[in-house]
């Protein structure tokens, strides 16, 4: 229960920054489904057709009581988006997995994304696809996979 009411409230706040006037670029917010992942991005650099963006990401799954040592994971990842296709588009960057916890952890990351436009017409709505190789502190390797529902705020082509 405590999940869904952090992930309404997330998603109530993200709706009401995008409809501010001082937010000139598209804000997108995206669903991870198999990882409880909520996340927040914003297009920092235009380039041509591409554009490099900014994203934030909360794993809600792991969000605990913060007055008993309770723990919290965040990500930071900026990604290069390849000029959209039809129905596609293809990203690539490089982020920051942070683990606040009892024993805090952190991960690099490498994103490899695939967006799909079901609807050509209404790109706004995407299913997202990405596999993220990782390193830990300790030097570990991991390979990450996420499956989620991106949504678009704004003007869309």
């Amino acid at each position: 229960m405590r999940k869904k009411g952090l992930f309404i409230i997330c998603l109530m706040i993200i709706f009401n920054l995008s409809t501010l006037t001082w937010v000139k670029a598209q804000l997108s917010t995206t669903y991870y489904v198999n990882a409880s992942i909520v996340s927040v991005s914003c297009p920092v650099i235009k380039l041509n057709e591409s554009n490099i963006t900014g994203e934030i990401r909360v794993f809600t799954n792991r969000v605990r009581n913060f007055s008993n040592k309770g723990e919290i994971e965040a990500e930071f990842d900026v990604h290069y988006k390849f000029r959209e296709k039809k129905y596609h588009r293809f990203g690539i960057g490089a982020g920051l997995h942070i683990g606040i916890t009892n024993e805090p952890d952190a991960l690099f990351l490498l994103p490899l994304s695939l967006d799909i436009f079901p609807l050509h017409n209404m790109k706004k709505f995407s299913f997202v696809f990405e596999l993220s190789p990782a390193i830990t502190i300790q030097g570990d390797a991991r390979l990450r996979s996420l499956i989620g529902l991106r949504y678009r705020f704004g003007n869309s082509r």
